[in-house]
Parts: C-alpha cells; sequence; structure tokens
C-alpha cells in the first residue's frame, strides 16, 4: 500500500490503490496491490509485492514487473512504515511512502509523489487492446 498526501487534493493524505475489472459483472472493484508470490522462481514477498504494483500500477506484463521489483524492493526493505510488513494469516501488507517509492523509481515527485506516482499510471484498455496512460 502506497500512502502520501495529494496537492492536487488540498495536501489531503492519500492511499495509491490498485484494483480489478471484473468483465462478467462490468465492475471495478479497488485494492491494495496484491497477488501470489512466485516461490517456485524464489520470489520474496517483498519482491512480489512490488512486482504487483508494478503490473497494476504501470500495466507491465509480469517479466517487466519483475525486475521493475528486483530493482526496488532491496532499496525499499528499509522504507517500510512500521519497518515490517502487516501479517494476518497468510496475508502480508507493506506500507510505503510515496515518496520513497518515487525516489527508488527515479520518478521526480513535484509537489506531491503520490500524484506523481498516479500520473505514471498505465492501464489495460480492453476495448483498443493496448495500455493507456492517465493524463
Amino acid at each position: 500500500m502506497v500512502v502520501g498526501r495529494s496537492a492536487l487534493h488540498g495536501n489531503i493524505p492519500a492511499v495509491l490503490l490498485g484494483g480489478r475489472f471484473y468483465f462478467k459483472r462490468k465492475e471495478y472493484l479497488y485494492t491494495d496491490f496484491g497477488g501470489g508470490v512466485n516461490r517456485k522462481a524464489g520470489e520474496s514477498p517483498l519482491t512480489g509485492a512490488f512486482r504487483e504494483l508494478a503490473e497494476e500500477l504501470f500495466a507491465q506484463d509480469e517479466e517487466t514487473a519483475t525486475v521493475t521489483a528486483q530493482g526496488i524492493s532491496e532499496a525499499m526493505k528499509s522504507e517500510l512504515l512500521g519497518d515490517r510488513p502487516f501479517v494476518s494469516g497468510d496475508y502480508v501488507m507493506f506500507v510505503v511512502t510515496a515518496e520513497a517509492l518515487a525516489s527508488s523509481l527515479d520518478i521526480d515527485p513535484g509537489d506531491s509523489a503520490l500524484d506523481q506516482l498516479f500520473q505514471s499510471a498505465a492501464f489495460f484498455d480492453a476495448k483498443l487492446g493496448c495500455k493507456r496512460f492517465r493524463v
């Protein structure tokens, strides 16, 4: 989960969420960024979490997202809010600041790292069959 403040919305605290479109129900549900960990490939929960974020926030394919996640997960270990993941049963959640994540991705935070991450987001447009970027 990515937390920060949105300069575009009066500097209020905010979270950056992922989500999923359910085609049969024609419904989009917001969630944290999440999914499974590829344990067969030796993926750690932290790297898996960042891979899922890269897939869902930047619409990266699994291979590209894995490279992105490997590049930032080591730096982000020391940036976890609470200095550890939050664990509930077999569910693990990592909480980081937008500023730390933007820095690890070499994204200029401008007035608000959270806003810049959102502006960098891409999504898959099923109608067009391609990635589209938010503007």
